[in-house]
C-alpha cells in the first residue's frame, strides 16, 4: 500500500506532468460551437477543436508505482480521470508514465509518456454520439511547457475514422489545466 506522502507526491507529479492535452491558448473555450448540429462528415472536414482537461480535479484510479534510481524519479502506470470541457466534453482518462531528473527544483527535466482516452459525452454540442478518441503520447517536459507536444488521437464508435491532431500544453504552467487545440482530420479510409 502507498503511504500518504507517496500518494501526495504522485498527485503533485501528476499535476506537473499530465500536460499532454493542449497548447497555450489565450481565448476561452466557446460556449456554443459554430459546428453544433452539423453532420459528423462536415465536422471531420478539417474543423478546428479545443479541449480543456482540468487535471487539478483529477480522480486517481490507480496510483501506479513510484521508485527512485540513480537520482531519477520513475513513475509507471498511474491512471487518472480529468473532467474534459470545450468542443469535446466528457472525461480524459490518462495512463501516465514518467521519468524525471532534478525533481523539486526549477531545473526538473524528463519525459512523460503513456496513453490518453477521451471518453466523449458531448461532441460539438451533440449528445447523441458514442465513442472515444484514443492515442499514445510521448513528450519531454520542455515540449509540454512550450506548446510543442504533438498529439494524435484516433476515433472509435461513432467517431471511427476521425483523427484529432493537436498540440498540448499546461496553461498556465503548474496549474493542472491542460489545453489541447488542433484540427480534426477527416475520416480515414477503412
Amino acid at each position: 500500500m502507498h503511504s500518504p506522502k507517496t500518494l501526495s507526491k504522485i498527485a503533485g507529479l501528476t499535476l506537473v506532468t499530465v500536460a499532454v492535452f493542449g497548447t497555450a491558448c489565450e481565448r476561452p473555450a466557446p460556449l456554443s460551437s459554430p459546428l453544433t448540429g452539423l453532420s459528423l462528415d462536415a465536422v471531420a472536414a478539417g474543423a478546428p477543436y479545443s479541449v480543456i482537461g482540468d487535471c487539478a480535479q483529477a480522480t486517481i484510479i490507480d496510483p501506479g508505482s513510484v521508485s527512485n534510481s540513480d537520482g531519477m524519479l520513475i513513475q509507471r502506470g498511474t491512471v487518472f480521470d480529468c473532467p474534459l470541457t470545450g468542443d469535446i466534453e466528457g472525461v480524459a482518462r490518462v495512463v501516465l508514465n514518467l521519468t524525471l531528473r532534478n525533481v523539486g527544483t526549477p531545473q526538473v527535466e524528463g519525459r512523460v509518456f503513456g496513453e490518453t482516452i477521451l471518453l466523449v459525452t458531448k461532441f460539438f454540442g451533440r449528445t447523441d454520439l458514442n465513442g472515444t478518441f484514443e492515442g499514445p503520447f510521448s513528450a519531454s517536459l520542455e515540449e509540454v511547457r512550450f506548446g510543442t507536444a504533438n498529439t494524435r488521437r484516433h476515433g472509435t464508435g461513432d467517431f471511427s475514422g476521425m483523427v484529432l491532431q493537436g498540440v498540448a500544453v499546461q496553461n498556465p504552467p503548474g496549474s493542472g489545466t491542460e489545453v489541447e487545440t488542433g484540427r480534426i482530420v477527416g475520416r480515414e479510409e477503412p
